[in-house]
Parts: C-alpha cells; sequence; structure tokens
C-alpha cells in the first residue's frame, strides 16, 4: 500500500465520522476500499475499512447526534443531488410522507461515486430543500424531518 492509498483512506474515515453517510466504497484498479459509519443504521462491527492486501483499520464511532440535529438532514460531502434512483424514476421521498429511520432519502453523486443519505429518525419529511440535479456541499440542509416514536 502506498503513501497516498493511505492518506485517503484516512479521509475516507474522517469523511464518514462528520457525516451522515452510511457507506462508502471506492475502487482503482486492484485496490479497492470500503468504509462503513459504524453509527449510522444497524449496529457493524468497528471494522471500518478493508482491502485487498490490507488490514482493518477501527476507528471509534463519533456520539449520536442530539434530537435537534436528527431534524435537519445536511450532506456530508460535496456533489450533486439526486432526488430519484434514476432519471424519470419517481423520487425516493417527497414532502409529508413518513419515512423510517434508516430509508434511503436521496443519492449525492462525486466523481461518479454515489452516496446514499439516509433518514437519521423516524419522520415525516417537512422540507426538501435542494433541487434535483444541484450542487451542495458538505453541511448544507437536504431535508427538515418531524420526528414521530419509532
Amino acid at each position: 500500500m502506498t503513501p497516498a492509498q493511505l492518506e485517503a483512506i484516512k479521509k475516507l474515515i474522517d469523511l464518514l465520522a462528520d457525516s451522515r453517510i452510511g457507506e462508502i466504497e471506492v475502487s482503482d484498479g486492484e485496490f479497492k476500499v470500503r468504509v462503513v459509519n459504524a453509527s449510522f443504521g444497524t449496529p457493524v462491527p468497528p471494522v471500518l475499512a478493508t482491502s485487498v492486501g490490507l488490514a482493518p483499520v477501527a476507528h471509534a464511532a463519533p456520539p449520536r447526534p442530539t434530537a435537534l440535529s436528527d431534524r435537519l438532514v445536511r450532506a456530508g460531502l460535496h456533489g450533486i443531488f439526486h432526488h430519484a434512483p434514476a432519471p424519470n424514476a419517481p423520487p425516493f421521498v417527497q414532502t409529508g410522507v413518513a419515512v423510517t429511520k434508516g430509508d434511503q432519502l436521496c443519492i449525492l453523486e462525486a466523481m461518479k461515486v454515489f452516496t446514499s443519505v439516509r433518514a437519521p429518525c423516524s419522520g415525516v419529511v417537512r422540507t426538501i430543500h435542494v433541487n434535483d440535479g444541484e450542487q451542495v456541499a458538505a453541511g448544507d440542509l437536504l431535508y427538515t424531518l418531524e420526528p414521530i416514536a419509532e
């Protein structure tokens, strides 16, 4: 493994730790890395990165967000907002629709890598703040949810 590959893995781990992204997978030839945010959705073992010829890399899970931050779904990375899984397909969610924690809300595309954005809590989609195809930056507000009991 090259120092550049190791640095790229560290950046992916930091990106996921500070975001609402569940997981990301990147490959380049035979080099492949999949990073999973253990604090997102269903619990997974604390192994966050594996690759061909790589040992697992452990990373502490970030603290659970507060109820207020659960209501506000923000972009975890810079990319293009996709409201539906494909052109001319129905959107994942619409305003007024109830979602369950972990339901897919949209896709963010960055450098041909598609990352799912999932509901951090069960609730009703009150506002969609972004239009389909719009560029977003990390931290931009995507959705406002009205939490409901899980």
